[in-house]
């Protein structure tokens, strides 16, 4: 294994330490509110657009990318 390769495989991952504006907007719900917003999320065919601006209209400020990121992160 060379040193660039060796250097890359050691770096720890530097997230910031912070978590996702979507997961945040999760924790904070409770109940069916909570369900329909992680049943929306895990749909592929509900765009990403479409959800951030709901969630916008009901006081939640989330961008489409962070649902695209989101969407990524779990594989959907």
């Amino acid at each position: 294994m060379g040193k660039l390769l060796k250097q890359i495989e050691e770096t720890p991952v530097n997230s910031g330490g912070k978590q996702s504006s979507v997961d945040l907007a999760i924790q904070s719900m409770q109940g069916e509110d909570r369900d329909d917003l992680l049943c929306a999320l895990q749909n592929p065919t509900i765009s990403a657009s479409v959800l951030a601006q709901v969630l916008k209209d009901n006081g939640i400020n989330i961008s489409r990318t962070a649902v695209v990121r989101w969407r990524n992160r779990e594989g959907i």
